[in-house]
């Protein structure tokens, strides 16, 4: 493969799971008597920031409730993982061409950092999921 299609295809896979968590967000929030569209606006420009508010939010009208044990659990299991696994990438020295970058990113340990990171993100997105109300 070579660095473009690498390029490509990582721009992809980030915009369609930018996509998706903020449709799981945004549908949590709903299910708790929020605007669907703020959240998923909200969750476009910074979904792991819109997830973790989406996670502690009250339903409205509720006068006592706690976010779910687990939803948290996994989130802070998530967020663990994913910082984790992108604090060991290879340091990049800015004096790097974009194609020495992307070599550098498509070396078997950076690719399996990136797949490692993208597991922990989608933890934390199965943590905004466990957390929908059921509607009644």
């Amino acid at each position: 493969m070579d660095a473009l299609t690498f390029a490509g295809n990582t721009l992809l896979i980030l915009i369609a799971f930018t996509i998706a968590a903020a449709w799981v967000t945004a549908r949590t929030a709903r299910s708790k008597g929020y605007k669907f569209w703020l959240f998923f606006v909200l969750s476009v420009l910074s979904w792991f920031i819109t997830a973790v508010v989406t996670i502690f939010l009250k339903p409205k009208g509720a006068v006592k409730s706690k976010a779910r044990l687990s939803s948290v659990l996994m989130l802070t299991a998530g967020a663990f993982i994913e910082f984790g696994a992108l604090s060991s990438l290879p340091l990049l020295d800015p004096a790097m061409t974009d194609e020495q970058i992307i070599d550098a990113l498509m070396a078997p340990s950076a690719s399996g950092s990136l797949v490692v990171a993208l597991a922990g993100a989608l933890l934390i997105v199965a943590a905004v999921a466990n957390d929908k109300r059921a509607t009644s």
